[in-house]
């Protein structure tokens, strides 16, 4: 017997190694993808739902304890954390053109990106306590139900 004799993997191994990584990463990574994008999107579904739920219990609250019309100027006086009136923790401002991002146009107007080169713009109507998509695209149409 050889005491000398280690046994270690191949070069035909591990280049077989390899390209069967290769595969699945070629196939996993799409795949995996998509649910992030499909993910994203719900996250947008979620957040439109969580406002316009928010505005509602300011509503409700508001005409139950004054009797009176509710008047909510805007939903929130910070710039950098947006919805601070209407939701417990905010949603945090970004320019970056990412899907989910939402961002200020001015005191009443949202944007949301939905695609990195598409965005829907929300406007939230304080004589009617109204949020909605202000885009007359079909998008609006499914992010708004």
């Amino acid at each position: 017997m050889n005491k000398n004799n280690k046994k270690a993997f191949g070069i035909l191994e591990i280049i077989l190694s390899i390209l069967l990584l290769s595969l699945f990463g070629v196939f996993a990574v799409p795949f995996f993808s998509d649910y992030v994008k499909q993910s994203k999107q719900l996250q947008i579904k979620t957040d439109i739902m969580l406002i316009r739920e928010g505005i509602k219990k300011f509503k409700i609250q508001h005409i139950l304890n004054t009797s009176n019309k509710a008047v909510l100027e805007n939903l929130g006086d910070n710039d950098k954390i947006l919805f601070t009136k209407v939701l417990q923790q905010g949603i945090v401002a970004k320019n970056d053109h990412q899907i989910g991002s939402w961002s200020k146009i001015d005191t009443n107007s949202y944007e949301v990106w939905i695609q990195k080169d598409k965005s829907l713009v929300f406007y939230y109507d304080p004589n009617q306590l109204t949020f909605d998509c202000s885009n007359n695209i079909p998008e609006c149409i499914e992010y708004s139900q």
